[in-house]
């Protein structure tokens, strides 16, 4: 897993690289008065001298656990970061797809998610990396089309560009928020009773998971 996780890591500083970013790696952040620390993936430089935290992930399919673990991580390291140098903006990046709806939703928090078809996009015209990513993923990508995305707007923010939101990055991301949006994307029928099934059982979980033991799934 570690050693899958290490070429992820690679992968992506080649992509970086490629894209003529400026970035470090491996960047260890911490709060002294808290007696907190955590290291972040990649830390990209920006034109305006702010400093854009990005963690990387992997997920075959549409897991919102992952994407909730690295929303989650970026906001740790976001609150032991130096304020003068943050970018308002955090990307992560996934090997694997991300529902529209659900980068949508995120970017309201000021969370950027590239998922494999972005990452195809900005590789578009390197067929070495195109060949490398094929090969290190344990599947194919032949049916993933690339999707636009404009990183530099994100990493060189400015901040007139961006008053209309009004939802900051350091608002908490309630988890209970993320369980309604997903009722809420749910087919109705028999079509989406399986994912409302799994959806009933996380936030029963999350109610009650201190008093109740012993789950298991209804069996039909």
């Amino acid at each position: 897993m570690f050693f899958f996780f290490d070429k992820m890591l690679n992968f992506v500083e080649e992509m970086f690289q490629y894209l003529n970013f400026k970035y470090q790696k491996d960047v260890s952040v911490s709060n002294e008065q808290r007696n907190q620390a955590g290291r972040v993936d990649f830390v990209l430089k920006s034109n305006n001298g702010l400093d854009t935290l990005v963690e990387v992930k992997e997920t075959r399919n549409q897991s919102n656990d992952v994407v909730n673990s690295a929303c989650e991580q970026i906001r740790y390291e976001r609150k032991l970061y130096e304020k003068e140098k943050l970018n308002p903006y955090s990307f992560i990046i996934v090997f694997g797809n991300v529902d529209k709806s659900r980068k949508v939703y995120l970017k309201r928090y000021k969370i950027i998610v590239i998922d494999l078809a972005n990452i195809l996009y900005l590789i578009k015209d390197n067929q070495d990396l195109i060949e490398r990513l094929n090969n290190l993923l344990p599947y194919s990508i032949i049916d993933v089309s690339p999707q636009k995305i404009d990183l530099e707007k994100y990493i060189n923010y400015e901040k007139h560009i961006d008053n209309k939101e009004p939802i900051e990055i350091q608002k908490s991301i309630k988890i209970e928020d993320e369980y309604i949006e997903e009722i809420k994307r749910l087919e109705k029928g028999k079509e989406g009773s399986t994912e409302f099934q799994d959806l009933g059982k996380k936030i029963l979980k999350l109610l009650f998971g201190d008093y109740l033991y012993d789950w298991k799934s209804q069996v039909c």
